[in-house]
This record gives C-alpha cells, structure tokens and sequence, in this order.
C-alpha cells in the first residue's frame, strides 16, 4: 500500500481528425493521427520527487498535407502542427518531453531537468507535443500575501519538432515571415541566444485584488514585461483584469548581421500592449468581453514556437503576434452542465481584429489581413461506464476576411473565408 501511494501513473490517448476547409479555387486540408502521453511519478521520500514523461505521435497517411496548394504554393497550417513533419522520416514520432528531479520543503520547491510549466509566454499547448523546457524551476508558495516563481531555461522543445534545442534555434520552427522590407527572413537557425531568465511575482492584496508581474530576459533577443491586475467579487460574480506587456530588444536582438536578426534596431526595438476583459458568472455559465490593443510602434514578437498568445482577444487558430496597430475584440460565453453521469461544455466565441494591411511587411509580419472568427465547441466527458475516462470534442470555427488583399490568395488561404472543424476523442488513465 505504501509503494502504491508513493507511485503516480498516468496516461492520455487522443485520437483526432482535422479539416480545413479552404475558399473555392484553394487546396483543403485534411489529416488523422493518434497522439498521447505516458507520465510517471515517484515520491522517493517526504521532500524528494522524480518524474518522467513520454510523448507519442502516429499519422495516418491522409497525405494531401504534403502536397502544397498550386496556386498559393502554401502548405497546411493547423494539419502541419498535428504532423511535425520536419522531423518525421515514418509515420511515428516520440520525444522524451519530461524527466525531472524535484524537492520540496516549507513552502519551497526546486525542479532541476526538463518539465512542463504554464507560463504567459512559454506555455503547454493542446498539441502532440506541449511546449517542454529545461533547466532549473524554483517557486515559493503559501507565505503571506506574496508568491514567486524563478526559472533558469536553457533549452526547449517546441510543439513543432518536440526535440530539445539551444534557445536560438528554435525560433522560425514555426515559420519566419518578412523582415520589414519586406523580404522572407533568414533568421531560422541563425539566431544566438543561450537562455531565458524568467521571474514571477504575485501579490493577494486582499480577497478582491491581486497583481501578477512576469518578465523574461531571453539572453541577445529581448526583455518582455507583463503586469496583470485583478480584480473580482466572489459573491456578485464580476472579475476584471488588465494586462500590459512591454518588449525591448537586447544586445544584437539575434544576430548581429541585421539580414539573420530576429529583432530589428530603431522603431522596432520596442513593443506595447495592453488589454481589458470583463467576466460575469451566470449561474453555471460565464460571459466574457474582452478587448486586445498592440501599440503602432515596433512589432509585438512573442515566438509562435514557445506557445499561445497571452492577449486577451486570442481565439483558438488565430494568431497575430509579429504586428503593431492591432485591435481585437471579443466576446465568449461558456456553460457547463455536471451530474453523476459526466460534465458537458460548451463554448462560443465571436471576435473581430483589425490589422495592418498584409501588404506593410513592417507592421505585418505574416501578411494577416484584417479578420472576423466565430467558433464553437461542445465537449463531454464520460464518469461511468464503458466510456468512464474517455471525452470527446468536436470544434469547429468559421473565419471570414475582412481587408482587402487586391486578390492575392497567399494571404487568404488558411486564414480566412475557411470552415475548420477538430474532431477529439480522448481517454485518460
């Protein structure tokens, strides 16, 4: 009994079929695969744990991934972040994403290795493999008002490769986009950078206010500053937030030659951001407003490789970091109905961003046109029976341009007049 308690298993298996439906003319893309994870724990005393953890990836061979769309010559973009296929050489791919020593005493606690942490701007994403970092995690819980999270990160293991790598080369795994002339950057595996500080600090004031800071100094790119007051009331069920995120270049902001940087002298050396949400619980359900700004100055370059965006606006398939002079804004609605039986919820959202047009490299990295993006989402999950553990999602989304793009598909196809759908079956142990 005692071994037992000490031993923690636990295991994920999801199955997934994803489609998006692209305007007429353009390709559509479709794929199936199985991915997972096995993680297990061991207590070796009252202060010392271990953990490891297996991420796993099978594809199905729905092939048309591979094949670009002849007129744009763009590939797939939520299908290629299911397949990783810049490492792929079969139809399976394993990465070890944990394996971890921690000690915990008073309060404090220390993890040394490689592990998963949820972070503003490196964070664990949905995908087959979660956004892994290693190098040393320390945090300090449960005295007084205040709580502080320190991290000394010196490798991580994007989403897209699941592999381990200098802090430099994993930026443009994701893709790279325009330097602001306008040209394709040519910082993919050029960038010099060697670690990532980060620092948490959050204050309770009081049982209606808090604040959390966040900064990151990623060693010869940048320094990102986040400040997020909270305010709630339990008994009402208001709680509003702000957010502001300020980025400033550091040393060669990549590389020294201005042709390999990632980011770039002058007006865009600096970034700001700041953003409003209003929620209020309705029984069961809860409604959402919020609203995202990105100042017109420098461009807001938060990696696609290190995680979802923090901003305020963000939608599931969107993306707008590597832009200035954005304004997003969306509202959300989430239910949830719970019994013996299971829990269903569901969700849907339905925002507005407007962005620079594609067409100013500059202040668009990515060339994403101005878009309107509705969503919705069901998802239950199973408590007895013969589906005890298993859930299943279904989430689809429609997003509709908003912007003129003169006619040029590249920056139509995958990002707007599309109908994307997620199909999810899960079982946990």
């Amino acid at each position: 009994m005692k071994a037992q308690q000490r031993d923690s298993l636990k295991a994920q298996l999801t199955n997934r079929y994803m489609h998006t439906y692209n305007a007429p003319g353009l390709k559509n893309f479709q794929l199936g695969v199985s991915h997972g994870h096995v993680f297990y724990g061991r207590k070796l005393n009252d202060w010392l744990n271990i953990g490891a953890q297996v991420n796993g990836l099978i594809h199905y061979g729905i092939d048309n991934i591979s094949e670009p769309d002849a007129i744009t010559g763009s590939g797939p973009i939520y299908e290629g972040n299911l397949w990783v296929r810049k490492n792929m050489t079969g139809r399976t791919h394993f990465g070890l994403t944990q394996i971890y020593l921690q000690a915990s005493l008073g309060g404090h606690s220390i993890t040394v290795g490689q592990f998963l942490k949820n972070t503003p701007l490196i964070n664990i994403e949905p995908w087959p493999f979660p956004n892994a970092m290693e190098g040393v995690w320390y945090e300090q819980k449960g005295r007084g008002k205040w709580s502080f999270q320190l991290g000394f990160i010196n490798r991580i293991a994007p989403r897209q490769s699941g592999r381990f790598a200098n802090i430099g080369r994993t930026l443009g795994e994701a893709g790279t986009g325009r330097d602001v002339f306008g040209q394709s950057s040519q910082y993919a595996g050029q960038v010099n950078s060697d670690f990532i500080l980060v620092g948490n600090a959050h204050y309770a004031m009081d049982k209606n206010w808090s604040f959390d800071t966040w900064n990151y100094f990623a060693d010869n790119l940048f320094n990102v500053f986040l400040l997020e007051p909270k305010w709630q009331s339990d008994e009402k069920g208001w709680r509003v937030m702000t957010k502001f995120i300020y980025q400033q270049k550091v040393g060669e902001g990549g590389n020294e030659n201005p042709l390999f940087t990632y980011m770039e002298d002058g007006d865009f050396a600096n970034a700001y951001y700041l953003g409003l949400r209003i929620e209020k619980k309705l029984g069961e359900g809860l409604l959402q407003f919020n609203l995202s700004r990105i100042a017109d100055q420098g461009r807001l370059l938060l990696p696609k490789e290190w995680g979802l965006e923090p901003f305020y606006a963000f939608q599931r398939r969107t993306r707008v970091e590597g832009a200035a002079d954005v304004f997003g804004f969306m509202i959300k609605y989430q239910h949830i109905w719970e019994d013996d039986r299971g829990k269903l919820r569901i969700f849907a959202s339905a925002g507005r961003t407007d962005m620079p047009t594609p067409f100013d490299a500059a202040r668009n990295k990515f060339g994403t046109p101005s878009f309107s993006h509705w969503d919705f989402s069901p998802r239950y999950d199973f408590k007895q029976g013969l589906f005890k553990n298993m859930s299943f999602e279904l989430y689809t989304a429609l997003r509709f341009l908003a912007d003129d793009i003169q006619g040029n598909k590249s920056f139509q196809i995958n990002r707007n007049n599309i109908f994307h759908i997620d199909a999810i079956l899960s079982w946990r142990l």
